[in-house]
């Protein structure tokens, strides 16, 4: 065992030098998983209303032949959780993965990789490796930027007036911050399927809570070492690529430690023979931001907006307290999804999104006792435990 850790540990500083002169970020993974299954895939760039450059993923229309019809198909937006990436909606197969059913099921399926993910560090003006002010946003810029410019993108392009939306985790967040604040986005949206509704947080249970009443510290910490993105210093592709290399000459038990440590250790669910794919697309970047975001929620037991500081928040909220989000302004239908034992998601969470969500059209416990935050997105038995319910709610809307 301790001859294999050292090997690892000669690849893992090879790979780092390997990389370290520059990876080009690639699609190759992401078009293996969509291509490879007999799928359709399209690449859309578009742009921000604050000059980020984004990546949406258009899935036209399903694998057989009998699907190839484009017209008269409803469009979804799926948007991903913090950390993840597109790659999340279809790297666990045809017969599993939800952006893939979607697509046979009759729908026209997009995916958005929110500002800083690997596969969208683009932007007009700012260059992510050289400028700090390209990482000095939250999920509050996602909610109020990035998914409006895929609504209306998609909107556009397909010609029809409202859409199907599909958030997990930070993608629900995101998501009640636009209803928020953009409420003329409501009339858009058809149904919201709320993945891990991950707004109103109470009590979490995870081990990181213990750190989050000192959060203040870590971000100065942090930004006196110039660490303003995750992961800090490299590129994420060579973060990733350095990561792959390591797991594929470590004991697996450590790495896929490291991967249920994020959201919560489930054995049972864990699709073994697929964990090469979990490794090349994770983390898929962050700003640290919004990590400070979630801890502030946290914190003060209040969703509120991201507090910069005086000067910071006059200039991106137009005064210099950020106030709290008003989540009873999403009107549209809200169907919740969550998990008796989540570790960031509590039961009392839920009966709060209850008490203030106007419409909520369906509250849906996953039956699997020790579902976790991870499982909504590599559970083996996903379909039968939760996509099978997605695509009945989704089809009274449709």
């Amino acid at each position: 065992m301790f001859k294999k850790m050292r090997i690892s540990l000669l690849v893992l500083l090879f790979t780092t030098y390997s990389y370290s002169f520059g990876v080009k970020e690639s699609d190759d993974l992401l078009t293996k998983l969509i291509r490879g299954n007999g799928y359709p895939l399209e690449v859309h760039e578009i742009e921000t209303e604050d000059g980020y450059l984004l990546n949406l993923y258009r899935i036209p229309h399903g694998r057989y032949p009998s699907q190839n019809r484009t017209a008269n198909r409803s469009p979804v937006l799926l948007n991903h959780g913090l950390g993840g990436s597109a790659e999340n909606f279809v790297w666990i197969g045809s017969s599993r993965s939800i952006a893939l059913l979607l697509a046979d099921d009759g729908y026209d399926v997009w995916m958005l990789c929110s500002r800083g993910t690997w596969h969208s560090t683009k932007h007009k003006t700012l260059k992510p490796d050289k400028d700090l002010a390209y990482w000095q946003f939250t999920w509050h810029e996602i909610g109020v930027y990035d998914t409006p410019a895929s609504i209306d993108y998609i909107l556009q392009r397909t010609g029809e007036k409202n859409l199907h939306y599909v958030g997990h985790s930070q993608g629900t967040t995101s998501m009640f911050a636009m209803a928020s604040d953009r409420p003329e986005y409501n009339d858009k949206i058809k149904v919201m399927v709320a993945l891990a509704p991950s707004a109103l947080l109470h009590e979490i249970k995870h081990p990181i809570r213990l750190v989050i009443p000192i959060y203040e510290i870590l971000r100065a910490l942090t930004n006196a070492l110039l660490i303003y993105k995750i992961p800090p210093y490299i590129s994420t592709s060579t973060f990733i690529a350095v990561f792959r290399e390591f797991c594929r000459f470590t004991p697996n038990f450590i790495c896929k430690y490291i991967l249920f440590s994020v959201a919560g250790i489930e054995q049972e669910q864990f699709i073994e023979e697929l964990s090469g794919i979990f490794t090349s697309a994770f983390p898929a970047g962050l700003s640290v931001h919004q990590l400070y975001h979630y801890a502030q929620v946290v914190k003060s037991h209040e969703f509120g907006r991201y507090d910069w500081g005086e000067a910071l928040n006059l200039e991106k909220y137009g005064s210099k307290i950020p106030g709290r989000y008003q989540i009873e302004k999403a009107t549209f239908p809200v169907a919740l999804y969550y998990g008796e034992k989540d570790l960031f998601i509590s039961l009392k969470d839920i009966e709060s999104y209850k008490q203030v969500l106007p419409n909520i059209v369906q509250s849906y416990m996953v039956p699997y006792e020790d579902w976790t935050d991870n499982d909504y997105i590599w559970a083996r038995d996903i379909k039968t435990l939760l996509n099978n319910d997605v695509l009945r709610v989704m089809g009274k809307f449709k």
